[in-house]
């Protein structure tokens, strides 16, 4: 009967090569990205994983028992998501796929032979700031093997972090008069675009919008209502939204210069809207509405913040809340 022997099983978060670590967000969303390295002996010769014995590489509650599940709310994936490793405010990105991976390398810097290394992602949205333990299982012919058996007693400690959210103040605004054409003596057509930007390091990976009515390009923040002239209406953009008429900056059709683009900067770092005016025209048959638009977006460390964009000075100015 051929004898199994792991001359090396450890396992390090690749960040720092460290086997504690507090860089993460209890979102559910963010990821911690571990190494987990290994060389399997055959009757003492080394032989390489088999794809079965690799895809059965986990992470999960430190335990004696070898079998134990995960933690609840902690979830340990095969691939890498969309959202950054890191915590907001370091940079964080020129760490990501750094991997000093120790004890797999010798003194020149090469990787021992035979040491291979299997990466696994660890997320949660359990409790915050309380501290959990774990270890690296592997299935080889029917037997697991853990970090927690001698020899290879090691332990992954995780003190995941409270989300944060961004707050209206952190934004900075930047409006852009995007379009603006006197389409006949003293009447004018005009949009304003704004963008309200992030806090540095802070990108949109996901953003929902809900208003009062879906438009081209957006959602309704705020629209006038019937027989009220000038028309002016505010409409929070989608982040994919990149042509844009003077007609949808209002929601209608048959606008003096309706057709016409309306200039739009696209970027993953601000949450865009616009708002369009044109004077001695109205609305047949809208109700006036300012309740605003909330804008939920996701960033690049996974955490959720809410907004509201509503009116001001009588539809003319478009302000952003906390939601």
């Amino acid at each position: 009967m051929m004898s199994v022997y792991l001359s090396t099983f450890d396992a390090y978060f690749v960040a720092g090569a460290t086997t504690s670590t507090n860089r993460l967000y209890a979102n559910g969303n963010q990821q911690v990205k571990v190494a987990i390295n290994i060389r399997k002996q055959v009757d003492g010769v080394d032989t390489p994983l088999t794809s079965a014995e690799k895809d059965s590489v986990t992470i999960t509650a430190r335990s004696s028992n070898p079998s134990a599940s995960i933690y609840s709310g902690w979830s340990c994936d095969k691939s890498k998501n969309q959202y950054d490793e890191g915590v907001r405010g370091e940079n964080s990105r020129s760490m990501n796929g750094v991997a000093v991976l120790m004890d797999t390398e010798d003194q020149d810097g090469q990787v021992k032979a035979g040491v291979e290394t299997v990466y696994r992602y660890l997320r949660t949205s359990a409790n915050p700031n309380e501290t959990m333990e774990f270890m690296a299982v592997i299935t080889i012919n029917g037997e697991k093997f853990t970090t927690n058996m001698d020899p290879h007693v090691q332990t992954l400690t995780v003190t995941p972090r409270t989300p944060y959210k961004i707050r209206s103040y952190e934004l900075v605004l930047k409006r852009e008069d995007a379009y603006t054409d006197e389409y006949s003596k003293g009447n004018y057509v005009d949009v304003d675009v704004y963008y309200w930007t992030l806090p540095s390091s802070l990108a949109i990976k996901n953003q929902q919008i809900n208003g009062n009515a879906n438009v081209s390009g957006g959602a309704l923040a705020s629209i006038t209502g019937a027989k009220v002239s000038p028309i002016r209406t505010g409409i929070v953009l989608h982040t994919s939204t990149q042509n844009f008429t003077v007609n949808n900056s209002m929601a209608t059709s048959n606008l003096p210069g309706g057709s016409n683009k309306v200039r739009l900067i696209s970027g993953d770092s601000f949450i865009r809207a616009s708002r369009g005016a044109c004077d001695n025209y109205y609305y047949d048959s809208t109700s006036k509405y300012n309740s605003g638009c909330v804008v939920t977006i996701i960033d690049n460390f996974g955490c959720v913040s809410k907004f509201s964009v509503r009116a001001s000075d009588d539809l003319n100015i478009l302000d952003i809340y906390d939601a």
